[in-house]
Parts: C-alpha cells; sequence; structure tokens
C-alpha cells in the first residue's frame, strides 16, 4: 500500500510545476509589479488559487496537455469608493498593452502569455486588478462566521459585464489561502517528520526541497482525473479547482493527517460518496441519516457549496441536477480507478491508472521510475477503453 501510495505522488509530479518554472513565473510576476510601479501604480502582486496553494497541475485539454495558467491577484492602493472598476482594470491593462508583452483582456482579469519556446513548457499569467474592500463588507464577513483573520484581507476585484462597461466583484485570495494552509498544516508537518526519518534512517544531510503534502497531492489527482474523465465522456462542465479543493479540504479537516496518500483519498472518496444521496433526498433527511455533514447541502434544487472565506459566495451556483449527476457519477469513477484497483493485481492496477491519470503520463511513469515495487517485471497491459455514459 505504502508503495503504491509513493509511485502514485511520484506520477502526479511530472504534472506539478517544477521548481525551475515556478521561480520563472515568480520573476516574471515581480517584473509586471515593478513596471506598474515605475509607471505610478503602487501596486502588490501576489499569487492565488492552485500556485498560492500548491496544487498546480498541468492543464489538459482537449486530449493534450496543454500550458499552465498561472493566477496572480494585482492589488492597487487606493480606496474602492473613491475608484471605480473601469479604471482600476484598465490602469493596469494600459501598461501592460504598451510594454511589448502579449497581453489579452478576460472579464476579470488581463493575461499575458509567455508561449513554449523549443518544445519547453509555456505558462500563462493571469493578472486580475483588484482593490482592498470596504471595512463593512469585511464586518459582513465576520457577522456570517468567517474568521477575522480570514475576512480582513478581502478585495474587491473588476469585471467587465460588457463592452466597455464594468463592475465590482468580490474575492479574497489570501484569506482563502490562508485558511487552507492552516488544515495543511498537520498534514505538511506528518510529512516533514516522515522526510526526516528517512534520512536519519540513511544517515545523509536532509535536503532543503519544499514538500507536497498528501491533502495537496490529493487534489492534484483528484484535478487529473476530472481533466481525463470529463474530456473522455466529452463533458465541458465539470467541477472548478475551487469546488474540489474546498471539498477535498474541508473533509480532510476530519481526517487524520497521518494517512498515506491513498488512505487519504480513500477517505475523501468515500465522504463525497456519502453525499451523492443528496440527489434522492431532502436535506432534513439526509442529515437525520448523516449527522454533521455540511461539507455540500441543498436546497430544494438548489445545490450549495459556500466559500469558506465568503459564505454568500457559493461555489456550485450553476449546479443543476445533471451537473450534480455527473460529479457523482466521477466520484465513482475515481473510486473505481484509484481506490478499489489499489487491491488488483499488477497488470490491471496499471490498467487503471491508465484510465484514470491518461495513458501517456502513466507510460512515461513507467519508463522513468519503472514503478518501483508495482511491478518487477515487464508488464503487458491491455488497451485503455474510455469512459462511457450510462
Amino acid at each position: 500500500m505504502n508503495n503504491k501510495s509513493r509511485n502514485l505522488e511520484e506520477i502526479i509530479k511530472k504534472i506539478d510545476i517544477t521548481d525551475t518554472m515556478a521561480e520563472n513565473a515568480k520573476q516574471k510576476y515581480k517584473a509586471v509589479a515593478k513596471e506598474l510601479c515605475e509607471k505610478g501604480l503602487e501596486v502588490n502582486i501576489y499569487p492565488q488559487g492552485s500556485f498560492a496553494l500548491g496544487t498546480v497541475v498541468r492543464p489538459f485539454t482537449e486530449g493534450k496537455d496543454v500550458d499552465y495558467d498561472l493566477d496572480f491577484i494585482c492589488e492597487i492602493d487606493e480606496i474602492k469608493h473613491m475608484s471605480s472598476p473601469y479604471d482600476v482594470k484598465n490602469s493596469v491593462g494600459n501598461i501592460l498593452k504598451n510594454s511589448g508583452r502579449k497581453v489579452e483582456e478576460d472579464d476579470t482579469c488581463w493575461t499575458i502569455d509567455y508561449a513554449n519556446i523549443q518544445g519547453i513548457i509555456g505558462f500563462k499569467l493571469d493578472i486580475v486588478p483588484a482593490v482592498l474592500e470596504e471595512n463593512e463588507f469585511v464586518n459582513s464577513l465576520v457577522i456570517n462566521g468567517v474568521p477575522l483573520q480570514y475576512a480582513n484581507t478581502a478585495i474587491a476585484i473588476t469585471n467587465r459585464t460588457g463592452e466597455a462597461t464594468y463592475e465590482w466583484g468580490n474575492g479574497n485570495a489570501k484569506g482563502y489561502t490562508k485558511w487552507f494552509q492552516d488544515i495543511n498544516e498537520p498534514f505538511l508537518r506528518h510529512k516533514e517528520d516522515e522526510r526526516k526519518k528517512l534520512f536519519e534512517a540513511s544517515i545523509e544531510n536532509i535536503p532543503n526541497i519544499p514538500q507536497k503534502s498528501n491533502l495537496q497531492r490529493v487534489i492534484q489527482i483528484l484535478k487529473r482525473h476530472r481533466d481525463i474523465y470529463y474530456y473522455n465522456i466529452q463533458e465541458k462542465d465539470k467541477p472548478n479547482s475551487a469546488i474540489i479543493t474546498t471539498l477535498v479540504a474541508k473533509i480532510a479537516q476530519m481526517a487524520n493527517p497521518n494517512l498515506s496518500l491513498l488512505d487519504l483519498l480513500e477517505f475523501v472518496i468515500n465522504e463525497l460518496n456519502i453525499y451523492s444521496k443528496l440527489q434522492f433526498q431532502e436535506h432534513t433527511v439526509f442529515l437525520a441519516e448523516n449527522v454533521n455533514r455540511y461539507t455540500i447541502r441543498k436546497n430544494g434544487h438548489e445545490w450549495i457549496i459556500p466559500n469558506p472565506v465568503n459564505p454568500e459566495n457559493n461555489l456550485a451556483s450553476s449546479w443543476t441536477s445533471k451537473t450534480a449527476a455527473l460529479f457523482f457519477r466521477w466520484i465513482i469513477e475515481v473510486n473505481k480507478d484509484l481506490v478499489i484497483s489499489k487491491d488488483y493485481d499488477e497488470e490491471k492496477y496499471i490498467v487503471a491508472l491508465k484510465n484514470g491519470l491518461g495513458n501517456n503520463l502513466v507510460e512515461q511513469s513507467l519508463n522513468d521510475l519503472n514503478l518501483k515495487d508495482i511491478t518487477k517485471k515487464p508488464i503487458q497491459v491491455t488497451e485503455v477503453k474510455p469512459w462511457r455514459l450510462m
């Protein structure tokens, strides 16, 4: 079991962002911040989303791995009520467009494309202009149960609604990152303790290499499996990364941080399978049978996954009965490919990994890692078959 957990982690590392590329991205966004400041904008640029959380995976689109998308907040030192979303958005965009960079506008961000050169993987930086939220909004978050240490970093972001019309939205990248890090800390500490024991046993100096916890790896695994699965069934309405990260982190709060990677994945999948009952039960009936399970809620036909740093923001606001059914069907396939398969023989296990994580990725790992302790001899596997809708 532990060997399969370690090898699964090694497979996922192959689609994680490398330290070199992460450092390159940091240099790029710091250069953007410097240029904006030199042009008269007082800004603070910092990462959000998977780059901040340590859960980046290489995107898989239209059947192939593509360039990374990395998200950053560009917080401008201006007072919200003395600014407008139009001015905030374009004060950043005008400078970027005149900088010689390849820049495009999306609804909430400016995208800078650092395309791949000579086959080297490229990446895009999504720069989201924002200002700090006003005290009234922060106080409303606290009233709704968000701890002040998360609420006080709330920001107002810009959202393009028309050709030249913009409105304020809300976000809180720093608060969400802090919330996630607080949950992840015991999992990360366990990982560090494991590493120390390993190097103590081998009488070697411990290298100063950033570690990823099993919690972070579970999120990466699910994001990869999601991309493969929804591509294979030709469905675009897949759960976004915020939903996956929030659900896994909330469920992980109930788990033992000493669990192996596969055991933690199984714990998460088992919990999500329980929530699948909400498709057929009233929420009150569900709660009576499943006490204290509020991670996913349902009010009539409305599915609810609250943003942990802004409960008014429902991450599942676009879910329909079809969306939910697809989500829970996906969870069943994760269970088949990555949980139940841990008890298969070597040949069937490799086929399951290929179904779940992608044929090319697993083949590369077979060649590079020889999947230690999973296969001790060359293996011939049957053809991987894509999922079919029931």
